[in-house]
């Protein structure tokens, strides 16, 4: 078996020279919120997709594992993982397709958070002149939908989905929604409101595409290695099936 992780976020840019930065909060919803609307970018560096992919190393799984350059993760990656890492939205965009031709994973987890919405990019450079600039965002594609068509249906393909401070049943209404559009074969939701830094408590939703559903409760680790468990076991029932 082959494993691909993605993770982080991804830089995106207003002209030749600029770039749109996320930065460091105190991750509170609060903080995410301000950013959110301020840059139209997400704080994510790649934590949970470094943990998934040491895992899955772990298992003796062939794993790849993209990521954004200079992503300040806590957790050290396994030697084990090849390590692939990229800078911007177009940059991950191009890596991620190349990947899923050339080293055509078995899995594939999609935990990294590109942005939803990047500026229309400015040829050359824009004059500094002016005492105020306005710039124009464009929604991004998003990815996970792009990647079945490549995968094939043998692939098991596992996306995820973040919210803040919403009821099961809404966590429950935008995960299947993203099954359903996007062919994948589990959503893993996550609401930011309860997880707990201090603590590491990590709870996650998952909602799997023949309507199952499983929660986990405990800290990061270990809802990490339930979560690689049960997509590796189901994973190779799928494949078997075929």
């Amino acid at each position: 078996m082959k494993a691909l992780v993605t993770a982080g976020s991804a830089l995106t840019q207003i002209d030749t020279v600029r770039r749109v930065l996320s930065f460091d909060v105190d991750g509170s919803p609060e903080a995410l919120s301000r950013l959110t609307h301020h840059e139209m970018q997400n704080i994510f560096k790649g934590e949970l997709g470094t943990l998934i992919a040491n895992e899955l190393a772990s298992r003796g799984i062939e794993t790849t594992l993209l990521i954004m350059e200079n992503s300040s993760v806590k957790t050290a990656i396994d030697p084990l993982v090849n390590v692939v890492r990229f800078k911007t939205f177009d940059q991950l965009a191009t890596l991620l397709s190349t990947l899923l031709g050339e080293f055509k994973p078995d899995v594939v987890f999609m935990s990294a958070a590109p942005p939803d919405y990047a500026p229309e990019k400015v040829s050359g450079k824009m004059s500094s002149d002016p005492d105020t600039i306005s710039i124009v965002y464009r929604k991004t594609p998003k990815l996970i939908d792009l990647l079945r068509r490549t995968l094939g249906e043998k692939a098991y393909l596992v996306g995820f989905k973040l919210l803040v401070g919403v009821t099961e049943n809404q966590m429950r209404s935008v995960g299947f929604s993203q099954l359903a559009r996007a062919n994948t074969d589990l959503c893993v939701g996550n609401d930011l409101a309860l997880i707990d830094q201090k603590t590491s408590r990590h709870p996650m939703h998952l909602m799997f595409e023949d309507g199952e559903e499983v929660f986990l409760d405990a800290k990061k680790i270990s809802v990490t290695k339930s979560l690689v468990s049960l997509v590796v076991e189901k994973a190779s029932t799928k494949f078997h099936s075929f």
